[in-house]
Order: C-alpha cells, then structure tokens, then sequence
C-alpha cells in the first residue's frame, strides 16, 4: 500500500466501519497522519479528517450506550406467567 496515499487510506477506514472494527478504522487514520507528517509535514486532507471525526463520534456513541446498558437496573417487570395447559 502506498502509504501516502489518503484515498486508500479513507477506503481502509470505511471498510473497517462497515465491519463494526472502529478501533481499527481509527487506527488507519493514526497511520495515515503519521506518515504524512513524517514523510510531507503535512495533515490529512479535511475529507480525511471528517471521516474520522464521524468515525471518533459513533465510537464514543457506541461506547456510551455499552455503558449505559451495563450500568442500567434489572427490569422491574414480572416474569411471563406459564402457558397453561387445558
């Protein structure tokens, strides 16, 4: 892969996503970041930036719902009654 390349990169992101592996997705951007400043000194075009602060978003959205859930009281309604048999 060319590392330079930032298409190549958002496609790699987007795929990750699509799969649920956004840690993933996030961490192409890193490289891409990174290799672009090491090799240009230059940031991420600003499409490459939204992506991945769309991407940054649903994760902490993601994560804060896992929380929410985890963190909620057991449900306060009775348990189905049995099916009675005639």
């Amino acid at each position: 892969m060319e590392p330079l390349r930032e298409d190549i990169h958002r496609a790699l992101m987007r795929a990750y996503a699509v799969q649920g592996r956004l840690t993933l997705a996030l961490r192409q951007y890193e490289n891409c970041r990174s290799a672009l400043q090491r090799e240009l000194n230059v940031q991420p075009e600003p499409e490459t930036r939204h992506l991945y602060e769309d991407l940054r978003t649903r994760r902490m959205t993601s994560q804060a719902a896992s929380r929410i859930a985890a963190s909620a009281p057991p449900s306060q309604t009775p348990p189905p009654s049995p099916a009675r048999t005639g």
